[in-house]
């Protein structure tokens, strides 16, 4: 793990690199989401720095396959393979839709519904399908969605009455309209999602992580 970056205790530095490496594709959802989980449960320095130092680190395992070449390659353990649903749906009457503190998955159709409050997606931290369709709908409130470096996305993000601000789109006021296609920041794209936002009245944000994205303390 590189040094702290400014503003960042040992807990959220290590928050990050870990969520990088699964942004890389160096993690599997399953390792990902259990030293989330452990590092959730920690401040302490040496701790996060243990913690990190047991996964898999992309030069070494570029060495170790090399070193595999004259072995046929293994067979994948199933726990290792993420089974995302065909359908997930999110729905709350009143209050908050939040995904954004802890691991979840995405199905292939993924649908969240609010009457009043807000909708916090953080795909970052997800696992997603490799081509999947995110459907968000609010009456009154916001839409706050952060988008993966590796995922080009398709967005159409509506307002009747508020504001729309969707990567490289931004539009205000009556009827609040941006339609965008967004390639990815990475070399390769890992993933694809058309992504479908609805608000009565409020605002809808888009946005792409970066490395200075705060990420959530100790639960």
């Amino acid at each position: 793990m590189q040094s702290s970056s400014a503003g960042l205790t040992p807990q959220q530095e290590a928050l990050r690199e870990v969520r990088d490496r699964y942004e890389r594709g160096i993690l599997d959802y399953d390792t990902f989401r259990d030293a989330f989980e452990q590092l959730l449960q920690t401040s302490d320095a040496a701790e996060c720095q243990r913690i990190l130092a047991e996964l898999p680190h992309a030069p070494m395992d570029v060495l170790a396959a090399l070193d595999r070449t004259s072995s046929p390659p293994a067979a994948i353990p199933a726990r290792h393979v993420t089974r995302l649903p065909p359908h997930r749906t999110f729905f709350t009457l009143m209050g908050e839709i939040n995904r954004s503190k802890h691991p979840w998955k995405m199905g292939e159709h993924t649908t969240a519904v609010a009457l009043m409050g807000e909708i916090n997606l953080d795909l970052t931290i997800a696992a997603l399908p490799p081509e999947g369709t995110l459907n968000v709908a609010l009456m009154m409130g916001e839409v706050r969605i952060t988008v993966p470096p590796n995922v080009s996305v398709t967005v159409h993000a509506f307002t009747f009455m508020g504001a729309s601000r969707a990567i490289g789109e931004r539009s205000e006021g009556i009827f609040a309209y941006v339609n965008d296609d967004a390639e990815a920041e990475t070399a390769t794209a890992q993933h694809h999602l058309d992504i479908h936002v609805f608000v009565l009245m409020g605002e809808v944000r888009i946005v792409r992580s970066t490395a200075t994205t705060t990420l959530p303390a100790r639960a």
